[in-house]
């Protein structure tokens, strides 16, 4: 085996990762990095404002998709509780080879699940209720856009039969 197969990638790592810990002027940072304290929760905590910045969300409509938020947590942590209950019990069974029980737990999931999407839909249809003329006209976009994608997915599969 040639030597330089092996140490031209591991020379390489070794100077990349030097030049990436370096800074301009080499001194120490005494302000936390960017965005910290923010992420609360991880990446899923902000996983709707892209749409909220999209819709031009007013403060008093942003207060009031909290509020309904806020009073339907409760029922949605159940549905959610219940559809990753269902879906752990269905990857248990896989794992075990056991599929006898795979049908039952399966139509768990099935019923888990539509809770889930029925609480989203509830959702949604309140978030479309507090909503302008214009921004619905915006939400109408970005459901199409939704729509499209996942039809091309649809398309893409169908061709690859």
């Amino acid at each position: 085996m040639n030597l330089k197969y092996v140490l031209l990638p591991l020379v390489s790592v070794c100077l990349g990762s030097s030049l990436v810990a370096q800074t301009p002027d080499a001194s120490a940072s005494a302000s936390p990095s960017p965005g910290f304290g923010e992420h609360r929760g991880g990446w899923h905590h902000h996983h709707g404002h892209w749409l909220f910045r999209k819709l031009q969300l007013t403060d008093t409509q942003r207060q009031q998709l909290k509020t309904y938020r806020t009073n339907n947590k409760a029922a949605f942590r159940g549905a959610l509780l219940a559809y990753l209950q269902a879906k752990a019990a269905v990857e248990s069974a896989i794992s075990q080879n056991n599929t006898a029980n795979l049908a039952g737990l399966a139509s768990s999931l099935a019923s888990a699940n539509s809770q889930l999407i029925q609480q989203r839909a509830q959702t949604e249809e309140y978030l479309v209720s507090i909503l302008t003329p214009d921004q619905k006209n915006i939400w109408t976009e970005i459901q199409n856009t939704k729509a499209a994608r996942l039809q091309e997915r649809i398309n893409g599969l169908q061709q690859g039969q």
